[in-house]
């Protein structure tokens, strides 16, 4: 599981990419803390799924309050540096294990 930012995490199988946000903890029958996640949409590859989470982001940010244009503009250029620094702490933390 890569974790993105926040509670933001993609999940990778054999076949996909699902951007999942983590939901809170649980406590099952038996006891036990169980984590609970949102599956929020499936990719076929990492790009996809990280486009995604930065098209949600900014969506997001930008249907909560009516704003200038100028001020859009700041928001998308803070979520874009956002995952740009996300992915390049995976990217470093992948070349780290070489």
């Amino acid at each position: 599981m890569i974790h993105i930012t926040g509670d933001w995490y993609i999940d990778i199988d054999e076949h996909s990419y699902n951007l999942q946000q983590y939901a809170g903890e649980t406590v099952d029958k038996d006891g036990k803390l169980r984590k609970n996640w949102k599956n929020v949409t499936y990719h076929g590859s990492l790009d996809l799924a990280l486009m995604q989470f930065q098209k949600n982001q900014i969506r997001n940010a930008l249907a909560e309050k009516d704003m200038e244009l100028a001020e859009a503009i700041e928001v998308v250029q803070t979520f874009n540096y956002m995952l740009k620094e996300s992915v390049e702490k995976v990217m470093n933390a992948e070349r780290s294990e070489e």
